[in-house]
């Protein structure tokens, strides 16, 4: 199997419109989708599994397995039983594993016998998580799969992602507004920001390459390095590109290493220094 390759893709709504040149998801590999809301994650992650057709572009899935989806929104019918859906999915996927499913069910706690509507909007993800792992998958596309899931919750579901990845071969796409989640799991990362990918690259690359510099409100500092710049009513957060090289030229200016949250607020909400 290869690589899960975007290519030339662009998908419009509105005035909005998404515009990918190129994407490489690598096999043997999790990579975070990150940004606000309105960047274009789940328009992205919505053209990779079909659900819609860009107007330009391609998607090559490196496999002839279908990809393993769960959406924002749980699109199975409100009406429908737990234990009703392995019966309507085993008729549409090759591999189908019942008892997978229903042991997932059980470990998610996860009453068969209720309707999908009886369910809490944690309930709905976890059910779409139990289905996305139960059949062979070319990749797992996961669109906010945390949301409404509480800490011990998300932790047993990056476990899951943890044992899909035992399989070198597997792929993985996953956006969060979560971002300790996105720290603990991606190797790499895909910042989206207005339609256009921004940054892409190794994790720890990146979160290596960053730094933060908090100084007074009033302050006004700029230089070599200083790429962004966000004020708020306690003082001023600086994004630095090139942390060392920053802090050697200017070893007056503690800049600190930048957390995956600083990042995605100072590029989402900062201006430019």
């Amino acid at each position: 199997m290869g690589d899960f390759i975007v290519k030339g893709l662009r998908k419009t709504y509105g005035d909005f419109s998404l515009e990918i040149p190129e994407l490489v998801f690598r096999r043997g590999f999790v990579t975070g989708v990150v940004g606000d809301n309105g960047a274009g994650k789940t328009t992205l992650m919505r053209c990779m599994t079909g659900a819609a057709l860009p107007e330009e572009g391609s998607v090559d899935p490196g496999s002839p397995l279908p990809a393993g989806a769960v959406f924002d929104e749980c699109p199975f019918p409100q009406e429908m039983r737990a234990r009703q859906l392995s019966s309507i999915f085993s008729s549409m996927f090759d591999g189908w594993d019942d008892q997978r499913f229903r042991g997932m069910l059980k470990s998610f706690g996860i009453d068969e016998g209720k309707k999908v509507k009886e369910y809490s909007r944690g309930m709905r993800m976890k059910a779409q998580v139990a289905v996305a792992l139960s059949h062979p998958t070319g990749i797992l596309v996961l669109d906010e799969p945390t949301a409404g899931m509480d800490p011990a919750a998300r932790e047993e579901f990056l476990d899951c992602i943890r044992d899909y990845m035992l399989d070198e071969s597997s792929c993985v796409a996953i956006s969060s507004h979560i971002t300790s989640d996105i720290e603990k799991i991606a190797d790499y990362l895909v910042f989206l920001k207005d339609g256009k990918v921004i940054i892409d690259g190794e994790t720890s690359e990146i979160l290596s390459r960053y730094g933060v510099l908090h100084a007074p409100r009033d302050s006004d500092i700029c230089g070599s390095g200083i790429v962004r710049r966000r004020t708020g009513p306690h003082g001023c957060d600086y994004l630095v590109e090139g942390l060392e090289e920053f802090s050697a030229a200017h070893p007056e200016l503690k800049a600190d290493p930048v957390t995956l949250e600083e990042l995605m607020i100072l590029i989402s909400k900062g201006e430019e220094a």
